[in-house]
């Protein structure tokens, strides 16, 4: 997709620029190790001078940060188009500053990080984390922590998964999810956040729905570990098309 593909950038500004917005901050990627640091945020407002107010990332950013680039980028649902899409678009600006105790409202006070505000938003990708479609002999299963069920897995990514499930269960956006994926090998802590909900998968008749989940993973070791797991995988499937397994 072309820059001009994409709609006015009036639209991506109004769209991605609201307060509580789900954000990406993309800090390193190596494409030799095959890992990128990816920190997910939030977009509590703009202050006076139009900059990004967002909360602080998990691990936090310290302050060897202020003044590094970093890449900031926004998911959202646009609907210029017939059934609507979803975009990815963000920007490159350095960290302007990063304030421990800024006041939100009246009542809040929390750790933020500054960021200038974009002037143009282009179209991006978080662009190691691959999304993985697990075939029938997976070794790869997703539940909730508190049930052995394994879950419908429609595709999954370091930075998030989409899974189907039966109509009655209800989740809405923003909701927190303890998931847990499990290998042969391990089992990983995935705690998620709902970004979308409520789509229906295949037939009506099937009664299931598809919600999408992001992950909020605060360990780096657990994010990397994750990204192994989804390579390993992805090698088995390339392994069995081509006969070698």
């Amino acid at each position: 997709m072309s820059q001009k593909d994409l709609p006015p950038q009036s639209v991506l500004m109004s769209t991605c620029l609201r307060p509580g917005r789900p954000v990406e901050l993309i800090l390193d990627t190596s494409l030799d190790q095959n890992q990128i640091d990816v920190r997910p945020a939030l977009l509590h407002d703009l202050d006076p001078k139009g900059r990004l107010v967002l909360s602080q990332t998990a691990p936090p950013l310290g302050r060897r940060w202020i003044g590094r680039q970093v890449e900031i980028t926004f998911l959202a649902r646009y609907l210029d188009v017939p059934g609507g899409r979803w975009l990815r678009v963000g920007y490159r600006a350095p960290i302007a500053d990063l304030v421990a105790d800024y006041r939100l409202d009246s009542t809040r006070v929390e750790s933020v990080i500054i960021a200038p505000k974009p002037q143009k938003l282009q179209q991006t990708t978080i662009r190691l984390a691959f999304r993985l479609t697990p075939s029938a002999e997976s070794h790869l299963s997703l539940c909730f922590r508190s049930d052995d069920n394994p879950l419908g897995i429609l595709d999954i990514s370091a930075g998030g998964a989409r899974f189907s499930h039966p109509d009655a269960w209800s989740f809405t956006p923003g909701q927190k999810l303890n998931l847990v994926l499990k290998s042969r090998e391990e089992v990983l802590d995935l705690p998620g956040q709902v970004i979308r909900s409520g789509e229906k998968e295949g037939p009506s008749v099937r009664g299931l729905s598809i919600t999408a989940v992001q992950f909020m993973i605060q360990d780096l070791a657990t994010r990397q570990r994750l990204g192994q797991l989804l390579q390993k995988e992805l090698r088995r499937q390339l392994a069995r098309r081509s006969g070698l397994s």
